[in-house]
């Protein structure tokens, strides 16, 4: 950890303002270098002030992604964001992370950014990547998985994601419109896309988020209005995206050692049937091979989806668009 992410965990941490001398033992550095960081943190935007005869408190934080800040707030070990990398714009985070994959970084890098100028979702559409609205990240994976399992990524993707959305927002239900979607207030606020490469020794998954956060309606385009929703709805009150970051990565984290675990991805799996938007309801699938209807009757041990259609058929799909229909 660097040392300007363990001032702010300190400090974030510290039930009372931290004396000088101890903040600089506890980040392990000299006083003249602590205080040459605080100015530096000070000038990114920090709130960080002294009280007399007490010591230094932090007070605020500016309204922006920042690493050493992201690593501050979350727990020590995360498997998943071992490094996290912020730019302020890039092309798109998951074609990031996958130049890293491919240069082998090793698993646990999350690439954030504020802005994307070619974010993508599913089936390569457009995904509006509003500046400092949102949360625009991706995540580099090696899991030791059958390629016939890859699909459990997206199942554990969604349900991290609605918990860590429900750890934010108390008393809202995140619910899950397979296979990738993350609806809240029956719209949708998230899209995940997974993305990758599978090989025995060198393989990875991106696994990439796009949140809406504190968009309001006036920030959807016409076509996506409807449709499209936040964290923050219609609340006067903006979102501190940071802090939503450091929710998702503590709850993605900590449900990522069930991905290869068959008896514990079990429950993430019902956990995803209960959260599922779609289960006994007529849906259209649209698949390679074309259009499917019926029921969406649940999901299997894996996280595909069980469709019966109006002849008593079974089809299990591993992916596709979907969307509600008449019966």
């Amino acid at each position: 950890m660097t040392p300007d992410a363990r001032i702010l965990r300190h400090l974030r941490r510290a039930p009372a303002p931290v004396p000088l001398s101890e903040l600089a033992r506890e980040c392990g550095l000299d006083t003249p270098e602590l205080a040459a960081r605080l100015e530096t943190l000070r000038e990114a935007g920090f709130g960080i002030e002294p009280v007399p005869h007490l010591g230094y408190r932090l007070f605020s934080t500016p309204d922006r992604l920042i690493a050493d800040d992201l690593r501050s707030r979350v727990g020590e070990g995360l498997a998943i964001a071992r490094e996290i990398l912020v730019f302020e714009e890039t092309g798109s985070t998951n074609d990031v992370a996958a130049r890293l994959a491919r240069g082998g970084a090793r698993e646990g890098v999350a690439v954030f950014a504020e802005r994307q100028s070619a974010g993508r979702g599913r089936l390569g559409r457009r995904w509006e990547s509003a500046p400092h609205l949102g949360l625009w990240f991706s995540l580099l994976l090696r899991p030791r998985l059958a390629m016939s399992d890859w699909s459990r990524l997206t199942t554990w993707a969604a349900v991290g994601i609605a918990r860590g959305i429900e750890a934010i927002l108390p008393g809202e239900r995140a619910g899950i419109k397979w296979p990738n979607d993350i609806i809240l207030r029956e719209r949708k606020a998230v899209g995940i896309l997974i993305e990758g490469s599978y090989g025995e020794e060198d393989g990875f998954a991106i696994v990439g988020v796009g949140m809406n956060v504190n968009h309001t309606p006036e920030d959807f385009p016409p076509e996506l209005a409807m449709r499209a929703g936040s964290l923050r709805g219609d609340a006067e009150t903006p979102l501190e995206r940071p802090r939503v970051a450091a929710a998702l990565l503590e709850a993605l984290d900590g449900l990522y050692p069930a991905v290869c675990d068959d008896e514990r991805f079990e429950a993430i799996v019902a956990e995803a049937q209960h959260r599922s938007t779609l289960l006994g309801r007529w849906i259209e699938v649209q698949t390679p091979g074309g259009p499917l209807h019926g029921v969406a009757e649940g999901l299997e041990s894996d996280g595909r989806l069980r469709l019966r259609d109006r002849h008593g058929k079974l089809f299990t799909l591993s992916g596709g668009e979907v969307t509600l229909a008449t019966g």
